[in-house]
């Protein structure tokens, strides 16, 4: 057992997350492992001194710099998840407030502890892993250019630098492309991670084979399959899917698809409607838009605005106005945000409209002293 660390189970083991077995299995561990102990002992401190953080050491809210200017790409259509009964996007609001200040709290308290460390570190969680197809046995570091690779029922945790976590899946592909204060950046080639990070906005990166993940302090699920497809979970935060001149703006509860050669498609809620879900998956394959639009206005929800938000610029001219009024419906466009402009993909209306619900999804105002959403460089 000496080897057999229990990193990855620290944080849940401060929380009291773990179930009893695990309990046992974690304090016989620290018993006789000073390196683990002293990991509880820094992410103890991190959390006490995340209760007294002011709000004056979160980071400004430059969020989305580039995202309007990348809006000139059209497509239409993409995928889905549930149905009647569903509790309202407004009874989650707590649960994603709670996390996205948190992330930030805690992020700065880990930058202020442990900011010296800048090297990836690379724990064998279970089966296989290998760094350059040699055996990682208890931890390794993990070098700019180097593979790392699990095998078939394989995982394995990775210490990002001092600004986050992940756990790699099995029969998983990556590499680190950067590794700077001002950039950590990998590619995962195949296979999944479950991320988390408390770095500023656009630190973290993860290239995939068709559209880049940018981090703005989240945490997430990224999947990428053999044909190169990807489908990203983020659970906490915001993420920016890139592909070119293409971006998608994913927050926290949100799923969003990107395809090789197309990027991202349009993200949609865990609360979606299933047939919506389903016809935005036609709309981005570019399956019989019309048909697939008609549906996903006919199911759309007031949790569906930031997927309706996207149609605005994805969607064929003569579809705008219907796309518009739906998402009018569900929240009236501020003063000042008109169709024509909309059409015009005027920025600083479009900008100003995704305020009006992001905001209520993500508590923005108390990241950045209320100046919401910023999507002008």
């Amino acid at each position: 057992m000496p080897n057999d660390h229990v990193i990855s189970m620290l944080s849940e083991y401060l929380d009291g997350d773990l179930a009893a077995p695990e309990i046992g299995r974690v304090e016989l561990h620290l018993a006789s492992c000073s390196e683990c102990r002293a990991e509880l002992e820094a992410l103890r401190s991190i959390v006490d001194s995340a209760k007294n953080l002011p709000v004056a050491v979160m980071p400004t809210h430059d969020l989305w710099p580039n995202i309007a200017h990348r809006m000139e790409t059209r497509s239409e259509d993409h995928a889905e998840v549930q149905s009647p009964g569903r509790r309202s996007a407004a009874s989650f609001m707590p649960v994603f407030r709670a996390a996205a200040v948190l992330a930030v709290m805690i992020g700065s308290a880990w930058y202020a502890l442990r900011a010296p460390s800048n090297g990836w570190e690379i724990r064998s969680i279970a089966g296989t892993t290998t760094i350059e197809r040699n055996e990682v046995a208890g931890s390794a570091a993990l070098l700019p250019g180097d593979w790392l690779e699990t095998g078939l029922g394989s995982s394995a945790f990775v210490r990002i630098a001092n600004i986050g976590t992940a756990t790699v899946g099995p029969s998983s592909r990556l590499r680190i492309l950067a590794n700077r204060s001002a950039e950590r950046r990998m590619e995962l080639a195949v296979g999944s991670i479950k991320a988390s990070v408390w770095s500023p906005p656009r630190i973290f990166v993860v290239e995939t084979p068709s559209g880049t993940a940018v981090d703005l302090g989240c945490a997430y699920e990224l999947g990428v399959d053999s044909t190169g497809a990807s489908h990203l979970l983020v659970t906490s935060g915001e993420v920016l899917i890139e592909y070119r001149d293409k971006v998608s703006f994913v927050p926290a509860g949100f799923h969003c698809v990107t395809r090789p050669g197309e990027g991202p498609g349009v993200p949609w809620s865990e609360l979606a409607h299933p047939d919506f879900v389903a016809a935005l998956g036609r709309f981005d394959a570019g399956t019989d838009r019309i048909a697939a639009l008609e549906t996903i206005l006919d199911k759309a929800t007031e949790d569906d605005a930031v997927s309706l938000w996207h149609l605005l610029t994805r969607v064929a001219d003569s579809s705008v106005g219907t796309v518009y009024a739906t998402l009018a419906s569900h929240y009236p466009p501020p003063e000042g945000v008109t169709l024509d402009g909309v059409r015009r993909h005027d920025r600083l209306m479009l900008e100003r409209w995704l305020n009006e619900f992001t905001t209520r999804l993500i508590p923005l105002e108390s990241i950045s002293g209320g100046s919401g959403v910023t999507v002008l460089p």
